[in-house]
């Protein structure tokens, strides 16, 4: 069974973050909500809802297939500032996993020293923060082992082009269907 931690801080977008869920749990990956301060409720910005976490930064290691994480102010701005956070991210990449990150949280990218010159998309708030990269306009980016996306506007693209990055063809299919992505 295939598995992700997606990385909660205060203020993450909700639509971003749920989206991801539903497609995962659609797929039966495992999914772990990970809080990254040592607490277990988060909430998100607007605080439109909380969610309970169960597991803390501090108990993150590689043994997921992957690494998710949203945006939302200030959500993005605590993920690219913490250094836990950075240092997950970091071995995820070393050890060539997925690591994946919409609207502002590419800017996680390059304070965890990840590839520059990649391509990616990113909310165009966070562009100056992305100097070093190749910033598209595509919805959706992948490049590698880095899937990013732009916007809360594109999370269902998002979270099906993660899906599509841990399962196979036919999981996929049987998602889009049941959520009539045609």
């Amino acid at each position: 069974m295939k598995s992700i931690y997606i990385l909660l801080a205060e203020g993450f977008e909700l639509i971003e973050a749920m989206s991801t869920i539903d497609v995962m749990h659609r797929a039966d990956v495992e999914t772990r909500l990970v809080h990254v301060l040592p607490e277990k409720k988060v909430t998100s910005s607007h605080s439109l809802a909380s969610l309970d976490t169960s597991l803390s930064i501090d108990q993150v290691n590689i043994d997921a297939d992957a690494i998710m994480l949203p945006g939302g102010f200030p959500g993005y701005e605590t993920l690219r500032t913490t250094p836990k956070v950075l240092e997950i991210v970091r071995q995820y990449d070393k050890a060539g996993k997925i690591i994946a990150a919409i609207c502002g949280a590419p800017s996680v990218l390059p304070a965890a020293g990840i590839k520059p010159h990649s391509k990616l998309t990113a909310h165009h708030s966070v562009h100056p923060l992305l100097k070093d990269y190749d910033i598209q306009t595509s919805a959706v980016v992948r490049d590698g082992n880095i899937i990013t996306g732009a916007g809360a506007g594109q999370s269902i693209n998002f979270a099906m082009a993660l899906l599509e990055a841990l399962v196979d063809e036919k999981q996929v299919k049987q998602v889009a269907y049941g959520m009539e992505i045609r």
